[in-house]
């Protein structure tokens, strides 16, 4: 074979390699990036997660028309697999997929794929494990007004709920269409009767939304639940423990609002009533939907009546996180329509 059709054979061979480069795919597994000459992404970590949901995503950096459509491969228990569409929002290059009917505390692991002409290309699968199932919470609600004595009281105005008291317990309108509403479709993450999870969720909701805002200059404003939803969570500490306690209420639970004073000034927080609950497994599941905040410790109190009432303090990052330190204040009692200092 002469020198001439030797180099012509190696040029062509050469140029069907690049060819044929440019259609496999090239996984870099240290960067998590899968690429060939039609797309460029990045799977990233699991959201939301959930004890039987979870949003995936995926990070586009180069984005052709060859592609045909976007999805989700996830293997669950037992290897067994499924396929999961994923939608790319106009103007956006993030992949995002929701995925329901998991089973809690089991480890799923996922990668994000892509269709073209050329065939299916998939990368590097990363993985996340679902949360405990969330305990069922069931409270009786306790009635302070007990005694003839406290009857009395309140009828002659005597148990302080005047003034702006009154206000702040009249602030939390929970039966309203538009708190019973947004409370619903927060809670259905969590879904099932009124559990820890729904009390997680409605907490996150309003702590990683909400927006601090003074009240007048004039005095305390005790706004409205509802309307801390039409205005976009705006507002400040009392407003934000008025919103979480109306939404807790208007799902079945059982809150109430703490009004507390140190030498540092006010603040206000509410406390979600979880009955005589098991408080480890309670613990158990806040330490694993919260690891990156998670002290090791909830923090809640027990009442005359044996109830543990868990902190929902926004200074405490989660649920059940460290109290407020206060010298004095009052417990607003919603249900009962009762107050009483401490």
């Amino acid at each position: 074979m002469s020198v001439k059709i030797k180099f012509l054979c190696c040029f062509l061979c050469s140029f069907y390699a690049v060819l044929l480069h440019g259609q496999v795919l090239d996984t870099i597994d240290n960067k998590n990036i899968a690429q060939n000459s039609v797309c460029i992404l990045r799977t990233l970590p699991a959201d939301n997660v959930r004890s039987t949901y979870a949003t995936l995503y995926a990070e586009l950096e180069a984005i052709s028309p060859n592609v045909i459509s976007y999805s989700f491969h996830v293997k669950g228990p037992n290897g067994i697999a499924f396929t999961v569409p994923a939608k790319l929002s106009q103007g956006s290059n993030i992949l995002k997929a929701n995925i329901s009917k998991l089973t809690p505390s089991t480890e799923y692991s996922f990668c994000v794929e892509f269709q073209t002409s050329m065939g299916k290309f998939k990368q590097k699968y990363l993985s996340f494990k679902t949360l405990p199932k969330p305990i069922p919470i069931k409270t009786t609600v306790t009635h302070h007004r007990t005694t003839l004595g406290k009857i009395a009281s309140n009828a002659l105005n005597l148990n302080t709920l005047t003034g702006k008291k009154y206000r702040l317990v009249k602030a939390c309108d929970y039966k309203s269409a538009t708190v019973r509403n947004k409370a619903v479709n927060v809670a259905s993450q969590s879904e099932g009767n009124f559990n820890i999870g729904q009390i997680c969720d409605i907490f996150d909701y309003c702590y990683n939304n909400w927006h601090y805002i003074n009240d007048p200059s004039s005095g305390d404003y005790y706004q409205n639940a509802s309307n801390s939803i039409h205005n976009g969570l705006n507002g400040d500490c009392d407003d934000f423990a008025i919103l979480v306690c109306s939404m807790l209420l208007s799902i079945g639970g059982d809150a109430r609002i703490t009004a507390a004073h140190s030498s540092l000034g006010g603040h206000a927080f509410t406390e979600i009533n979880l009955g005589k609950a098991d408080m480890q497994l309670v613990a158990n599941y806040i330490a694993a939907r919260y690891r990156g905040v998670w002290t090791g410790k909830i923090h809640y109190r027990v009442d005359k009546f044996k109830n543990c009432w868990l902190n929902l303090d926004w200074w405490a990052k989660h649920p059940g996180g460290q109290y407020y330190k206060a010298d004095k204040g009052t417990r607003f009692y919603i249900l009962d329509n009762y107050c009483e200092d401490f």
